[in-house]
Parts: structure tokens; C-alpha cells; sequence
């Protein structure tokens, strides 16, 4: 049975790169590369955990088969009726919107410059807490000045757009080089590889970007060879770079099967013998977690806010999920709704096309929102749904009210320094 459900999911995966493949513009959009990051994450590790005996009876299947239609739901809800989104289709003033790249790059910078200045044991420490996580709240500001700074240099040509995007890119270079954040790597080709779609029609050759993601998939599991190599005590040792035995990690993720995997397993078998769903207030602790300051209100109110969820897994088997892995999309969206949890891709699935449907038409809102939200879809796949659904709170408090203050109104749009989707349209070649 579990042969015959990684044959079927495998075959799903294909199918999804099949999709994206025949256009150029398809390998850019999200059922592309979520089926890469299933195949690429996922697979490798449940292939691996056939092996492996200690697994509770059956429990392998059912992660594999809510895997399968969690995958399914992506592709499902990205083609489900989907019309461009419309709410955002602004105008805006060019000048403006240099100057609100400018200040949310800055703000940016200056608090990852504030984190490169704390204490070790502040900044080394597994869970940043305190200052630390304060200062990385704003610092999270830096990416939406970066993506507006390189959507206006590749539509517009602007060197003081050029001079922000490369400045801000500096900041994105050293956490991708020296931390190997492979997310935040992800996140900057994205914004570099849309800014260029969007704003000059030219995609990357589908030969290419499967190349890249062939070379991601096995460097994505020697991310620890490579982390431990630059930020040795020492410095980094970039010689023994190529010293990763990537192939022979993988080979060991085949036999044995990966940790973020076996969290699943363990999870989704526990709440199914419970029957302890939580009916989405994974969400709600999410959204207090990620916004209620307790430096501010104080632990006692935060924790006063939150709903009691019960550790499902460490109450059945006594597992704990090792520190450093993840616990994927699949589980909290089983311990939502069983297997109809799986609509929550659905959602993200459809959400990302409208948004995409209307970037593909030249509205400067819709490209800014899928540069950024793009990584964090996929983040739902690898680490939990709520990566889609917290991000809109920041972006609410911070991005929205610059691109407000950036915002002309309809009827002056035919002055030299602002453009519209139209205008845009027009100077790109795209009929209108």
C-alpha cells in the first residue's frame, strides 16, 4: 500500500512540473513549484521511511495520502474559477514610491544592522526572544522596500531604484552566504526572477529552472554541512565547500527517511486515533504569537489570549519533534479538519492565482503582493498553513499604508511621472 501511494503521489508531482513546462511563464507560477517543493522535500523523505519498522502500523499511508491530496487541492483550488484580483488595481506616482522603497529599506537595514550588534548569546540562541525578535519584526520591513525597488528599476529603468535594490540586496546576500537561509535565498531569486517577468516580459528557460531545482533539492539536505562550514568559529571555511557529500546525504535521506516526515507521520496518527481537532485555533495562537508584544502587554495577557492545544503525538507516543525540524502544512491542516483539512491548499491555491492572474496584466499591487507571499505559500508546504495567512497582518501594518501614501488618482494619469496597469501595459508591449 505505501509503494502504491508514493507511485500516485510521485505521478502527481510530475504532473504538476508537466503543467508548469509548457509555457515559459509556467515554471514562475505556484503549482509548478509546489509540486518541486513536494518532490524535492517531501518524497525523498517518505520514500525513506518505508525502512523504517518502528513507525506505528499504518500510519505511513495516511501521511502519504494526506500528502497526496493536500498536493492535489494545490493545483485544484490555482485553476478553481479564478478571475485577476481587482482590489488593488491602483495607480501610483513613481516618485512616491521611490520614496517608500526608500524609508522601508532603510528601516529595514537599520535594524538588521541593530541584530548584527547584540550579544552572541542573544543572537546564537536556537529561539530568539526579547530585543532580538523585536528588532527582526521591523527588520522584516527591508523586503517589501527591496521588492518595490526592483519591480520600478525593470519597469521604469530608474538608477536610484537600481541603487535601493542593490543596497537592499547586501542585506539579503549575508544571510543567504554566511546563515544558508534557504528560504530567504529562495525569497531573493524569486523577487529578482519576477521583477524580470513582470517588468521585461523575459523568463528564465525551462531548462534552467529545472536545473535549479534539481541542484536545490540536494543541497536542501546538506543545509547543516554547509551551515556548520560558514559560521564556524573560525570564520568561514569556503574551502571545504565542496567537501559536502551531497550525493551521499541524499542516498541517507532515501534509506532512512527524514525528520520532518517522521514528525508528520507521528502527528497525523496521533490526532486520528485521538480524534483532538482543533478546528483552525492553530491560527488564531499564530496570529497572537506573531503580533501580541508580551515586552509590551506582558507573557500573562499573551498567554491568557491563547487557546490550550493539546501535544497529540507526545500524548499517544510521547514523540517530540526534534529541535531545528519542521512539522509541515499537512499536519496542521490534519489536526484542523481531518482530511478535509486539506482545503486549506485549496484556498492558498486559489488565492495565489488571483493574484498572479492580475500581476500577469500589469497591476503594480498584484506583482508586489506574489513576489512577496509566493515564498510563503510554499513555506505552507515545508513548515505550517499559517506562513500564508500571518505575513498579511505585517504587510497590512507596514506596506499597504505606504503604497496609500504612493496612490494617484485615476484621473491623473496622464502625467509623465505615474502609471497605471494600462500605461504599463503599453510600454511593455502587452496588449491591452
Amino acid at each position: 500500500m505505501n509503494l502504491l501511494l508514493i507511485i500516485l503521489f510521485a505521478a502527481l508531482c510530475v504532473g504538476l512540473f508537466y503543467w508548469g513546462w509548457r509555457e515559459p511563464e509556467g515554471t514562475y507560477q505556484f503549482p509548478f513549484l509546489a509540486g518541486a517543493t513536494f518532490f524535492a522535500f517531501v518524497l525523498p523523505q517518505v520514500i525513506g521511511l518505508r525502512h523504517d519498522t518502528d513507525l506505528p502500523t499504518g500510519a505511513l499511508a495516511k501521511t502519504i495520502f494526506m500528502t497526496f491530496l493536500c498536493a492535489l487541492m494545490c493545483y485544484a483550488g490555482y485553476r478553481w474559477r479564478n478571475h485577476p484580483m481587482r482590489s488593488f488595481a491602483w495607480s501610483f506616482e513613481q516618485k512616491r514610491l521611490l520614496w517608500v522603497s526608500g524609508v522601508l529599506t532603510g528601516i529595514g537595514a537599520w535594524c538588521f544592522f541593530q541584530i548584527s550588534r547584540l550579544p552572541e548569546e542573544m543572537t546564537s540562541a536556537s529561539q530568539w526572544s526579547g530585543l532580538t525578535v523585536a528588532y527582526l519584526f521591523f527588520a522584516q520591513i527591508l523586503a517589501y522596500g527591496f521588492a518595490v525597488a526592483v519591480i520600478l528599476y525593470f519597469r521604469t529603468g530608474s538608477r536610484i531604484a537600481l541603487a535601493l535594490a542593490i543596497f537592499g540586496s547586501l542585506f539579503y546576500l549575508d544571510r543567504i552566504f554566511i546563515a544558508g537561509r534557504r528560504g530567504i535565498a529562495a525569497e531573493f531569486a524569486f523577487i529578482l526572477l519576477l521583477g524580470v517577468a513582470f517588468g521585461r516580459r523575459k523568463f528564465v528557460s525551462r531548462g534552467a529552472m529545472v536545473g535549479v531545482l534539481i541542484t536545490a533539492t540536494l543541497f536542501l539536505h546538506s543545509t547543516g554541512d554547509y551551515r556548520s562550514i560558514t559560521m564556524d568559529e573560525d570564520g568561514p571555511q569556503w574551502s571545504r565547500v565542496s567537501q559536502i557529500p551531497f550525493l551521499d546525504n541524499f542516498r541517507d535521506l532515501l534509506r532512512e527517511g527524514g525528520g520532518e516526515m517522521r514528525n508528520v507521520v507521528y502527528m497525523i496518527e496521533a490526532t486520528e486515533r485521538l480524534g483532538n481537532f482543533d478546528y483552525g485555533a492553530f491560527h488564531w495562537n499564530t496570529l497572537v504569537f506573531n503580533y501580541v508584544p508580551a515586552q509590551i502587554l506582558g507573557d500573562e495577557f499573551k498567554q491568557s489570549l491563547l487557546i490550550p492545544l493539546e501535544n497529540n503525538a507526545a500524548s499517544v507516543f510521547g514523540y517530540e519533534a526534534s529541535v531545528g525540524s519542521t512539522v509541515t502544512g499537512m499536519v496542521d491542516a490534519f489536526q484542523s479538519f481531518w482530511y478535509f483539512g486539506c482545503l486549506k491548499f485549496f484556498v492558498l491555491g486559489f488565492l495565489l492565482h488571483r493574484i498572479y492572474a492580475a500581476a500577469a496584466e500589469g497591476h503594480f499591487v498584484a506583482q508586489l503582493f506574489y513576489m512577496l507571499m509566493l515564498m510563503p505559500g510554499l513555506h505552507c508546504i515545508t513548515h505550517h498553513t499559517s506562513w500564508f495567512i500571518s505575513p498579511w497582518v505585517h504587510i497590512g501594518l507596514f506596506l499597504i499604508p505606504g503604497l496609500v501614501l504612493a496612490r494617484t488618482p485615476n484621473q491623473k494619469l496622464t502625467r509623465r511621472n505615474a502609471f497605471s496597469p494600462l500605461l504599463v501595459q503599453q510600454a511593455a508591449g502587452v496588449p491591452s
